[in-house]
């Protein structure tokens, strides 16, 4: 963790760390009317791109391993809110901006150009984190199993691992899921293989932390996460219950959607990010090679940019999506 890192969510401050995580961070700056990142939350759709925007850039400029220049507007958005949070505690906001702004010019600088310019494979990785949006074409089922081997990459295990974590953790936001598969069997097998995957994690892993956090990402619902809080632990038929209510949940606000596509659109698997922002989409492509490992290729911009408008903008269409294949119907 970088010095910047422990003033802005570690180190105590009139009692309190400056931020709780990035996540607040990000809203912080987005609902002050003094930062130049202040976006009126009445206009949900502005908002919520807004967002994943800022989410993104604050990732990466703390990020040991992503050069990123520091903007004006991060400054000044930094120093609004910390004039506020110091006055009258005896720091110096400024002076704490300025430290931070220094480590962080420090911690780009001692990137090279040789470390900025990742391998495509790493590179898919750390844009996997980031995305706020992954779509997944395959013509394979994805098999899920959390059984994976240490040595070759798992797409599945990835997904389901990131995900299970980001339940978990209240400082971290669901991302969005997208599956297209060529039979509508692959996606009752994807249902009841996730379903599997939450139970056992579930059972394993119930608590305090994780009720409260499944009740904040709107996971469960109030009634069940009021029935639930003095449990320590769940017998079955709870832990069935809350399964059905996570997954459900998910479907419906749209976190995780399935689809039978019977369009051409299948050849290798391939795994878009933020497809739907024109400027940050971003598309891989999976193959298989003689060895038995999984190679990666990334789309150029300019090929990029004709598969958003040639596949994902008539993909999104009611004529061309396809059958939605919903938890409902897998159970």
């Amino acid at each position: 963790m970088t010095s910047a890192d422990k003033i802005l969510f570690e180190q105590i401050f009139d009692n309190q760390p400056l931020f709780r995580n990035q996540l607040d961070l990000v809203t912080q700056l987005l609902m002050d009317e003094n930062t130049p990142y202040f976006v009126d939350q009445q206009n949900v759709d502005q908002y919520s791109k807004a967002q994943n925007r800022l989410k993104t850039y604050i990732s990466q400029i703390l990020s040991t391993t992503v050069a990123r220049s520091i903007t004006e507007d991060f400054k000044k958005g930094l120093n609004a809110l910390l004039s506020k949070k110091l006055k009258g505690t005896g720091h110096n906001s400024e002076g704490v901006v300025n430290l931070i702004i220094e480590d962080l010019k420090d911690k780009n600088s001692r990137i090279t150009k040789a470390e900025v310019r990742n391998s495509v494979t790493e590179q898919f990785y750390s844009d996997l984190i980031t995305a706020s949006y992954i779509a997944v074409i395959t013509s394979r089922p994805l098999e899920i199993e959390m059984e994976s081997s240490s040595e070759e990459f798992s797409l599945r295990h990835f997904l389901f691992t990131d995900l299970l974590e980001r339940l978990n953790d209240p400082g971290k936001d669901l991302k969005y899921y997208r599956f297209n598969f060529p039979m509508d069997t692959y996606g009752h097998l994807f249902w009841r293989g996730l379903k599997r995957i939450l139970h056992n994690f579930i059972t394993k892993n119930w608590s305090a932390k994780l009720l409260e956090s499944l009740h904040s990402k709107f996971t469960i619902k109030t009634d069940t996460w009021l029935s639930l809080a003095k449990n320590d632990k769940l017998n079955t038929s709870e832990i069935e219950y809350v399964v059905n209510e996570v997954l459900l949940l998910l479907n419906t606000n749209r976190y995780i959607l399935v689809f039978h596509a019977t369009i051409p659109i299948y050849g290798m698997p391939l795994v878009i990010l933020n497809p739907s922002e024109q400027f940050n989409i971003k598309v891989y492509a999976l193959f298989d090679t003689d060895t038995k490992k999984i190679n990666i290729m990334k789309y150029s911009d300019k090929d990029t940019v004709l598969w958003r408008v040639f596949v994902w903008d008539k993909l999104k269409s009611k004529g061309y999506a396809g059958k939605e294949i919903t938890y409902k119907d897998s159970i």
